[in-house]
């Protein structure tokens, strides 16, 4: 009888280990479950801040594009000015080019102004 009782006792004792070890399983890979959706909710976060800061740098690009633009536009029109009076007030063709960076054909235009 107590051969029979220490034996109970050892299967007893493997039964709860092995519930304890099969327990033990389901909680880590419940774990890893929930690990694995926080992951990507993070990453699906990640990404849409990702695309917010993209649409922000092309928001930024193209306003950057328009800004240069006018610039160019004022600067191109405050140069013809400059190269207008220079021909009028006599200023050779070189040395319009040289201080207003204007190519020979528009220099042609200016001189035509610097008669009217």
């Amino acid at each position: 009888m107590t051969s029979e009782l220490i034996l109970f006792a050892s299967a007893a004792a493997v039964s709860t280990l092995l519930a304890g070890g099969v327990y033990v399983a389901l909680r880590r890979k419940r774990a890893q479950k929930k690990a694995t959706h926080s992951e990507k909710a993070v990453l699906a976060k990640v990404a849409e801040e990702q695309s917010k800061i993209g649409a922000t740098i092309e928001a930024m690009a193209t306003e950057i594009k328009d800004m240069r633009s006018d610039i160019q536009w004022l600067t191109s029109e405050r140069m013809i000015d400059q190269a207008i009076n220079m021909a009028r007030e006599g200023e050779s063709g070189s040395e319009i080019a040289r201080q207003t960076g204007i190519s020979a054909d528009e220099l042609v235009a200016m001189q035509a102004f610097r008669r009217h």
